[in-house]
């Protein structure tokens, strides 16, 4: 458990049981003294642990310079890591949102940062406070949406956990929408720092309010809500809108992905993939690794998907799938671990969410 302790700085504490804890680094911060007043774990502090990195982040809110113009602090973001929870603490990241120049901090600031691992892929959830202290939009009211001195939750996405994704953030798209005029939400939503998985679902918690960050009117209140979205859907690739002459051909594109080593027992494919009914179609074909595609499993061969909506094992080549069988035939060694790439074409808005290798266990431990 990691919680805010003396001079705002985090502490660590064990337990275990879940229910009676132990703080570690003798009652005192684990992060370094000479930090107080740069950290602030007044909004959130998070510990991560990724263990095929074999380490432990720390994820907190960083607090830059007083500006000129009289405000109280710019908010950022600071990450440290440490491969164990009592050892020495070292700062990996600290940043604020500058993409569009020193300015950009009366138009938005980063209030928390925090971070659930799925499938090796880090999952953030940023939650940004737009317009900070600007109240131009007049006094209390409980009924109308305001859009500044607000605070919008995005989701933003991590190879490692250092280094962000933060396109959400510069092209409004949060990850739950704000209410509109009267709805209990309608001025800020701050997600908690965690995404559960439960029940084929990825649950994301909020706190939703009816006014604005500085407002402190005894009447603003604050509500708990709830989100959810499939299992594996909270990201996607898909189309950009082109040139083409008909509908499919405006929006059309691939992926090709890095060097990948499918495994022994291979039996299949499996694709999460919506098409958006017959608007969309999607394709895949294998590439040797100088890029060249695979004898039997080019473009030319491929299946033309379409009509889909989930994730299945899939035939994909005139009825053949990528089986260990049909790389041997095709000349990659699996008994190695072929190392292959996969090419995806995707039209008429055609939404990737993921793919992964089917294996036959009995085969892969024979």
């Amino acid at each position: 458990m990691i919680f805010d302790c003396r001079s705002l700085l985090p502490c660590i504490a064990v337990s275990a049981d879940g229910i009676y804890f132990e703080s570690i680094n003798g009652e005192e911060p684990v992060l370094t003294p000479e930090l107080k007043g740069t950290i602030s774990g007044d909004t959130y502090n998070q510990l991560v642990h990724d263990p095929a990195r074999n380490r432990y982040l720390i994820y907190t809110r960083r607090n830059y310079a007083t500006c000129a113009e009289g405000w109280r602090e710019v908010r950022g973001h600071a990450a440290f890591s440490s491969p164990t929870l009592e050892g020495n603490w070292t700062l990996e990241r600290e940043w604020f949102l500058d993409r569009e120049g020193p300015e950009e901090k009366d138009v938005r600031q980063l209030y928390s940062l925090t971070a659930s691992l799925y499938q090796g892929v880090y999952f953030g959830l940023a939650t940004v406070l737009l317009h900070p202290r600007d109240i131009r939009e007049g006094g209390v009211d409980l009924k109308k949406r305001h859009e500044r001195d607000t605070r919008e939750s995005y989701l933003v996405v991590s190879s490692n956990g250092l280094d962000w994704d933060l396109s959400s953030i510069y092209e409004g798209r949060p990850v739950i929408d704000r209410g509109g005029d009267g709805a209990w939400d309608k001025d800020q939503i701050m997600t908690t720092p965690t995404i559960v998985e439960f029940q084929g679902k990825h649950w994301l918690f909020y706190m939703g309010i009816d006014e604005r960050h500085d407002c402190e009117s005894p009447d603003k209140k604050k509500q708990m809500g709830a989100a959810t979205i499939p299992l594996g859907r909270l990201v996607y690739l898909t189309t950009t809108r082109g040139t083409g002459t008909t509908a499919k051909e405006e929006e059309k594109g691939y992926v090709e992905t890095v060097l990948l080593r499918f495994p022994p027992g291979l039996s299949g494919l499996v694709l999460d993939i919506d098409t958006g009914g017959v608007k969309g179609t999607a394709s895949v074909e294998l590439l040797h690794p100088n890029g060249l595609p695979v004898e039997g499993f080019g473009r030319d061969a491929a299946t033309l998907i379409t009509n889909a909506d989930g994730g299945d094992i899939v035939s994909l080549w005139g009825g053949r799938q990528i089986t260990e069988e049909g790389l041997l035939l095709a000349g990659l060694d699996i008994g190695a671990g072929a190392v292959a790439r996969l090419r995806f074409h995707l039209t008429g808005g055609a939404r990737l969410f993921s793919f992964a290798a089917h294996v036959d266990a009995s085969a892969a431990a024979a």
